[in-house]
């Protein structure tokens, strides 16, 4: 019993210093494990927060930092570009660009479901 209490000690103690690596264990082998649902939503918010960030930058840029799309549609006077994520292929994320450029709306179909800007929590 006295092991299991020093162990708790020092598992407590490191986390409260801010220690990277234990977070990062309690992270993959305790929370991944037991709760698998909640990694799985943390994922899906930030990859809402990253497609929301593109929202007001023009296409230029968002081809300068992740590449040329998949395609592109014209859908006067928008158009929508598509993008396949490379290391999962069955991810699909697409922007409408209106007249300037400049991104007003994405959509995502993939691993964490279909959602849009519109609705990013997948709820219509």
């Amino acid at each position: 019993m006295g092991d299991a209490v020093t162990l708790v000690v020092a598992v407590i103690a490191a986390l409260v210093a801010g220690c990277d690596t234990t977070s990062s264990f309690w992270q993959k082998e305790v929370v991944n494990v037991y709760t698998p649902g909640i990694k799985k939503a943390q994922d899906k918010k930030q990859l809402v927060e990253t497609l929301n960030y593109w929202l007001g930058k023009s296409k230029t840029e968002r081809i300068r930092v992740v590449g040329p799309p998949f395609q592109c549609t014209p859908q006067r006077p928008s158009e929508v570009c598509e993008w396949n994520a490379a290391a999962v292929a069955s991810q699909r994320v697409s922007m409408t660009y209106d007249a300037d450029g400049i991104a007003r709306a994405w959509a995502y179909q993939g691993p964490y479901g279909q959602f849009t800007s519109a609705d990013p929590n997948g709820t219509r």
